[in-house]
């Protein structure tokens, strides 16, 4: 593993750690089911969740480093 993809693990780990110390499931549960019934509200929960793993596709794929593959 190389240097900057161990530094960014150790960053998304905190990240996650952050994330799940903040979650709160009251607050996760309303928003889910305002979801349910609001075209907005389901709209904005949809783009969070595209947020996010567009995050992870900027930030994670770029750091991890493949070999190539020599030819037979």
């Amino acid at each position: 593993m190389g240097w900057a993809l161990g530094d960014l693990l150790q960053d998304l780990e905190r990240e996650v750690m952050r994330r799940l110390h903040d979650f709160n499931p009251g607050e996760a549960l309303a928003q889910a089911e305002d979801a349910w019934s609001s075209v907005e509200t389901r709209e904005e929960l949809v783009n969070q969740l595209k947020d996010t793993c567009l995050d992870f596709i900027l930030r994670i794929l770029p750091a991890i480093q493949i070999e190539k593959v020599p030819y037979a």
